[in-house]
């Protein structure tokens, strides 16, 4: 491997992501903080400041920046996982030597190694430390039996931090789901919504038609009204001409009709008009009014029936309205009871995460005390 500020030779036709990295990701987001990587890989243009800001706003917790750090390396191809692997290969020889099976190179002199590197490797190195430590007290008999506890204790702790990281692993599948269900969830909300605004529009419209129609009602009431108005005002004036007509006949014509009045006619009743000719043209003025009454009042029945079939149009989408609205309500409980729920995951996720962090603090004790 080659120096971290040199750059590497060509990456092999296998992806470096995929043969190294992603099969070992669990022991690299455990082995390493990755905070110790970032001014290397940003000076290598494996990462940029807005990477480093994303990982460390976004994610509270050593390993959760750690696997999201992963995530973005598998974005950067060959090369940037190769200038990761050189990084590792001095800050974390260990985890390299896991990973890679080759055997790490010694730093060069002028290289820094941090507290918590040199603290993972003392962890990973202190089963051999501890067995080296009581081959040297075989002698001392109390120094050996604390030696023993400490080995005890250093075992459980170990399968402490193994349950809490499962735990953890089925915690963190759980959280993806209930995230999943709560994107359905959301979907499911919008589009209803969506269905609720449509049918309310449609509402509206049908109220619009109602009102339209009922405008054209009442204008065909008032043209009803007014026809009626003047086919009574015809009769009346047919009634006053037959008066009139009855006035102007003279005694005889009156006795007999079939007599021929020889004396002239009144001024007020024209003698080119006679009587069949006034009933005649009133009998057609009538026969017109009557029609265009009947044909209202036809147009008035239409409009009546449309409108009672609006009404129960709209009385099924207001229905409709109700029973979408009884289910958004549902919908919206269900996701705030997922929410809450997503939120206590949450909550006892980092609870395992400051728990795997106190037996980490104490792994680092029982090194000190062996040192």
């Amino acid at each position: 491997m080659t120096d971290p500020s040199i750059s590497p030779s060509p990456p092999s036709p296998a992806d470096i992501y995929d043969m190294y990295i992603e099969p070992n990701r669990s022991t690299i987001v455990n082995g390493i903080d990755p905070r110790e990587y970032f001014d290397q890989l940003r000076e290598l243009r494996v990462l940029t400041g807005d990477d480093t800001e994303l990982i460390m706003n976004k994610y509270h917790t050593r390993r959760t920046r750690a696997s999201f750090m992963l995530d973005i390396l598998q974005t950067r191809g060959n090369s940037g996982c190769q200038h990761f692997l050189n990084v590792m290969e001095y800050h974390n020889p260990d985890t390299y030597q896991v990973i890679t099976g080759e055997t790490p190179r010694e730093p060069p002199l002028d290289f820094k190694v941090t507290r918590f590197s040199c603290n993972m490797n003392l962890a990973n190195n202190l089963p051999e430390t501890i067995r080296s430590l009581q081959e040297q007290a075989q002698g001392n008999v109390a120094m050996k039996q604390k030696l023993e506890e400490l080995e005890t204790g250093l075992q459980f702790a170990q399968n402490d931090k193994k349950e809490l990281e499962n735990e953890t692993e089925i915690l963190r599948i759980e959280n993806q789901s209930l995230s999943h269900r709560l994107q359905a969830l959301e979907r499911n909300c919008s589009s209803i919504v969506e269905e609720n605004s449509k049918l309310k529009d449609a509402s509206m419209e049908y109220l619009k038609n109602s009102l339209e129609y009922t405008r054209e009602r009442e204008d065909f009431r008032e043209r009803w009204s007014n026809c009626q108005y003047k086919l009574d005002q015809r009769d009346r004036e047919i009634i006053e001409l037959k008066g009139a007509l009855t006035d102007a006949l003279c005694p005889k014509c009156i006795q007999d009709e079939t007599d021929t009045c020889l004396q002239p006619m009144p001024a007020k009743v024209p003698a080119a008009l006679g009587c069949d000719v006034l009933q005649e043209r009133q009998e057609v003025e009538k026969q017109i009014l009557k029609e265009e009454r009947d044909e209202a009042q036809q147009n008035c029945e239409d409009i009546m029936e449309r409108m009672d079939k609006l009404e129960v149009q709209l009385s099924d989408y207001q229905d409709k309205c109700v029973e979408l609205e009884a289910r958004v309500r549902a919908l919206t409980k269900e996701r705030k009871k997922l929410t809450t729920f997503y939120i206590d995951r949450k909550k006892k996720v980092e609870e395992y995460f400051d728990r795997i962090k106190e037996l980490e603090n104490e792994k680092k004790i029982v090194s000190k005390m062996c040192n």
